[in-house]
């Protein structure tokens, strides 16, 4: 009795099959997006194929039903459908529908053809206006590589603009090779300039050149994490004062009044 049970489930699974295999080619298609617990935001598409098709539309949420052009190419429906001008797509804001769990449903002619549920997230609004900001995630897009993405408020998204950027750039070693960062100095104003960098090993030390055209107090320090030692020279290369911890996190910080000049800032790691 036991073989004839496994022999008919076997003969039933057989006729299952049959059955969908057997599907008239015209109502063969897939909604490929938004696919079946997707995750989606910004500007994208409503995209997928069907072999044959009389008035496409989706319908998300019950909602009005979308239109969408049909006879793309897509050489991958060859086999199934036999020829390949059968996909369809759609340019579709998913903030419209905002955050959540939604449903969309595929029609052709008022009958149903696929259906997934899939999550939306957006930044709070439908339409992100006047943002700008950009970052680089590294281990990606494999481990010991580097991408770059930038907002797009086109697309509303962060757009891939590159990989594996230069690093920063190492300063000058010397006070002739320094990098100048002349800064006036008043009573009335002052004026900051933040200039980025790297230190390397091995007893690297980098310069920077500082012209003051009026007395007044300056601020020098570091941020990062890297324990930084600094020293302040003037132009004959007299050490005025050094500092190693006096900043947040092993940053050194110098704050000193200065008379008019040329000074000459050293950094190293600490």
């Amino acid at each position: 009795m036991g073989c004839l049970s496994i022999r008919s489930l076997v003969l039933s699974l057989a006729m299952v099959g049959l059955l969908f295999s057997s599907l008239p080619v015209w109502a063969q298609g897939v909604l490929e997006i938004p696919a079946d617990g997707g995750h989606y935001s910004g500007i994208g598409m409503i995209s997928g194929w069907k072999c044959e098709a009389d008035g496409l539309a989706i319908s998300i949420d019950g909602g009005a039903w979308i239109p969408l052009l049909h006879g793309a190419q897509r050489l991958d429906t060859q086999s199934v459908c036999g020829d390949t001008n059968n996909g369809f797509v759609s340019i579709f804001n998913w903030g419209i529908v905002g955050d959540g769990e939604h449903t969309a449903v595929l029609y052709d002619n008022g009958v149903e053809v696929a259906r997934s549920t899939f999550t939306v997230a957006t930044l709070g609004e439908e339409f992100v206006r006047g943002a700008e900001g950009e970052c680089t995630i590294r281990a990606f897009p494999a481990p010991g590589e580097t991408a770059q993405f930038r907002w797009n408020q086109s697309t509303q998204h962060l757009e891939l603009v590159g990989e594996d950027p230069p690093p920063v750039a190492d300063h000058g070693d010397t006070r002739g090779t320094a990098i100048r960062l002349d800064t006036i100095l008043s009573d009335a104003s002052s004026t900051s300039r933040t200039q980025d960098g790297q230190l390397e090993g091995g007893g690297d030390v980098d310069y920077f050149r500082l012209a003051l055209h009026r007395a007044g107090t300056i601020v020098v320090e570091t941020t990062g994490s890297v324990d930084t030692v600094g020293e302040l020279e003037d132009d004959d290369g007299q050490r005025l004062t050094s500092n190693d911890n006096a900043g947040d996190r092993s940053n050194f910080r110098i704050s000193r009044a200065m008379s008019a000049g040329v000074y000459y800032i050293n950094l190293s790691s600490g």
